[in-house]
């Protein structure tokens, strides 16, 4: 150690205070402890200091956001310690020392818990200098209350680092009680150069870049987090002055999702999607696409407690086999028969017709997407 505690904690707080940065943490805490330390707040980003720290950084990235998903994550090459950054049990980052594999030197870990104090008030500072995180959280607020000019987009977004230019996938995020940091980290890892708003256990984002890149990316979000969250997203949208109506299309995306209707990748992609975005453009023409099909069986079953379009949609999900529509629900093949053409007398669209029932099955997933998007208006 070329430093103690007391001494390096003194220095730290000095470099807090006058605004000098998470590079100067890592230098400080490598210089005390004569290693490499890289730390890294997915909330922030991330600042490396020492011999071949740059080269190990991807990898430490990849370490701190696999410990902040609850999971153990690959040891860095030439790991050899590392603090949590958090406070109530939280944890938002990590500061990691490397050293080529040898022991940590004595008293290295108090210096490291100082370096993670000291990263988690240049947290609470930006977040009250409008900096950093918190002019992203801004600028992902103001586009959700309304449209925004494309050219003021990008240019806000660039003075922030990311690049709307090309357009990007709006992506929200419900976690589990208390896993909102958890998903959060993983939505920045898998998305660095993107915008990320964390509301308590929701997360929303932008994910910048071409269709191809973006849409991969939030498609791996809904992967890594599908056991601790549900994740919607929106198809990639290339027009930065229609990025508001992305994050109102991911919204009823979402919706879809924990109603169990779509999975995350078919709620974005298809017949689905389109029916998404034509919810937000012109809900008015989605419910009239509803009522001039399977509306009147809609009506039908409400008023008599029937279930002429529950029995239609095992049908459509068993590949219109009646046989095998009357195992599933259970119930005998004539019954099946009788509600399917019952739905036909009501709503003149044959459910034996490929074209009718294509028609008919579009309007199912209409009132669904209704139904989403009416419970997040």
């Amino acid at each position: 150690m070329r430093a103690t505690a007391p001494d390096h904690g003194e220095r730290l707080a000095d470099a807090v205070l006058a605004g000098d940065g998470l590079d100067a943490v890592a230098a400080l805490t490598a210089e005390a402890t004569g290693g490499t330390v890289a730390i890294v707040l997915p909330a922030v980003g991330a600042a490396v200091a020492g011999v071949g720290g740059e080269r190990l950084l991807a990898a430490v990235r990849r370490f701190v956001a696999a410990r902040l998903a609850g999971q153990p994550g690959a040891l860095p090459e030439g790991y050899a310690a590392d603090a949590a950054i958090g406070s109530d049990g939280e944890k938002v980052g990590a500061v990691v020392l490397l050293d080529e594999g040898r022991p940590a030197p004595a008293g290295a870990q108090a210096v490291l818990r100082l370096a993670a104090v000291a990263a988690l008030n240049l947290v609470a500072l930006s977040d009250v200098t409008a900096d950093g995180p918190r002019a992203a959280a801004t600028l992902l607020e103001d586009l959700r209350r309304a449209p925004m000019e494309s050219e003021t987009l990008v240019a806000r977004a660039r003075r922030l680092g990311v690049d709307l230019a090309g357009g990007a996938v709006a992506l929200r995020v419900e976690a589990r009680t208390a896993e909102g940091s958890r998903a959060a980290a993983v939505v920045q890892d898998v998305a660095p150069a993107g915008l990320v708003l964390r509301h308590g256990d929701e997360v929303d984002a932008l994910l910048a870049g071409d269709r191809a890149l973006a849409e991969e990316r939030a498609r791996a979000v809904a992967e890594r987090l599908s056991a601790r969250a549900a994740v919607g997203f929106s198809a990639h949208e290339p027009a930065p002055g229609r990025l508001h109506g992305a994050l109102r299309e991911a919204d009823v995306a979402l919706a879809l999702v924990r109603a169990g209707e779509a999975s995350p990748g078919d709620a974005a992609a298809g017949a689905w999607q389109l029916l998404v975005r034509l919810a937000v453009a012109d809900p008015a023409a989605l419910r009239r696409l509803c009522d001039t099909s399977v509306g009147p069986a809609l009506a039908h079953d409400a008023a008599h407690g029937s279930d002429l379009v529950g029995t239609f949609r095992t049908y459509l999900a068993h590949g219109a086999n009646m046989n095998a529509a009357a195992a599933a629900i259970p119930s005998h093949r004539h019954t099946v028969a009788y509600r399917l053409d019952r739905l036909r007398e009501l709503t003149g669209l044959h459910p034996g017709s490929a074209d009718d029932r294509e028609r008919l099955g579009l309007g199912v997933k209409a009132r669904l997407v209704l139904d989403a998007f009416t419970e997040v208006r």
